[in-house]
């Protein structure tokens, strides 16, 4: 496990109580990147259920959060089922609440039927490969540290993204690492001219993420290249909706996930 996940990555005690500390971003960027508190949600939600393997997060952004300062964490109990148990994550810092998320978890199953072949877009992009060295299409200075990005187009944003070398293994980890990745680039691909009207000098927008979902149909890997695909659904009254769906470099689909911003906060 290397120094950049060690502080996303917490250890709860008997109350299910934690501290983390997002480190800083090699920009200085003040704001911690909103994927990095999905990431220490889930991997906190599994870790107050062994055996059990997420299927879905439902997170709230409710103030922002600053990097390399300490964030108080909570894990709480909401079910504990034979097929699935649901926690609810909370995350403070300096008294005042910042971030909470509902993540559904589900027990192993034996003999589930075969999950139906969904068509994959992988035929319409080029591979990671013969996109190497593209930059991606905005600034992306806060998550180079944790992910390598290749650009392949704007409109709809589509990228191919993957953890750098050194990315802990384990199928928590893996499931928190890739619902991170899934928060890249969403405020321009929900509102382009938005997202660039707003952009700031740390590669991160001043635009607030207000919610973010994501739903696991297979387990990930941090070995692999990922395929994101976002396109926009409403932008209308200061909010845009964005939905996206991640792939493998298999054409196996692995999550589905939607992001709702606000692209005007200061309006």
């Amino acid at each position: 496990m290397t120094d950049l996940w060690t502080p996303l990555l917490p250890r709860l005690d008997a109350a299910g109580s934690f501290v983390v500390t997002p480190p800083f971003p090699a920009t200085g960027s003040p704001r911690v990147y909103g994927g990095h508190l999905i990431t220490t949600a889930l991997a906190a939600a599994c870790e107050s259920a062994p055996g059990y393997l997420p299927h879905s997060v439902h997170a709230l952004f409710l103030r922002p959060t600053a990097s390399g300062e300490p964030v108080d964490g909570v894990v709480r109990v909401v079910k504990d089922g034979r097929q699935f148990s649901q926690r609810r994550v909370e995350l403070s810092q300096h008294g005042k609440a910042v971030f909470e998320a509902t993540v559904s978890l589900q027990a192993p199953r034996d003999g589930a039927p075969a999950p139906e072949a969904i068509p994959s877009p992988l035929s319409e992009w080029p591979s990671a490969a013969e996109v190497e060295g593209r930059p991606t299409p905005f600034l992306s200075l806060s998550t180079d540290l944790w992910f390598e990005q290749r650009g392949v187009s704007a409109s709809p944003m589509v990228l191919w993204v993957k953890a750098v070398d050194g990315a802990p293994h384990g199928a928590a980890a893996e499931h928190a690492i890739v619902a991170a990745m899934t928060d890249t680039g969403l405020v321009y691909a929900a509102d382009p001219a938005a997202g660039e009207a707003t952009a700031d000098g740390y590669g991160m927008v001043r635009a607030v993420t207000l919610a973010h979902s994501v739903w696991f149909h297979r387990a990930p890997s941090v070995d692999d290249w990922i395929l994101l695909v976002a396109d926009p659904v409403s932008s209308e009254g200061g909010r845009a909706l964005v939905h996206g769906r991640a792939w493998t470099e298999n054409g196996l689909l692995v999550a589905s996930y939607a992001q709702e911003v606000l692209v005007d906060p200061a309006g």
